[in-house]
């Protein structure tokens, strides 16, 4: 499932632009720096996406959001669509 692409740099790494609810979730699993509450928040709201119960938009929103949480980098504005 598709959204708006999101760049997000997490630990130091390069910038990762994240275009989708199954790469947010490995993003969220296996790239994020803690288990902060937003995280596991973030990875089930994109389960629920993936299962149909909401949309790629609100995994969106929940992965922006455990974002900002954890005090990764985010740009929403200079990415290629």
């Amino acid at each position: 499932m598709r959204f708006p692409p999101v760049c997000l740099k997490v630990e130091g790494g390069r910038p990762r632009i994240v275009r989708s609810v199954e790469h947010a979730m490995f993003v969220l699993e296996h790239r994020w720096p803690n288990d902060h509450p937003t995280r596991e928040k973030a990875l089930q709201i994109c389960r629920y996406a993936l299962n149909g119960k909401t949309g790629a938009a609100a995994a969106r929103d929940a992965l922006v959001y455990a974002a900002v949480n954890a005090d990764i980098y985010i740009d929403l504005t200079s990415v290629q669509r």
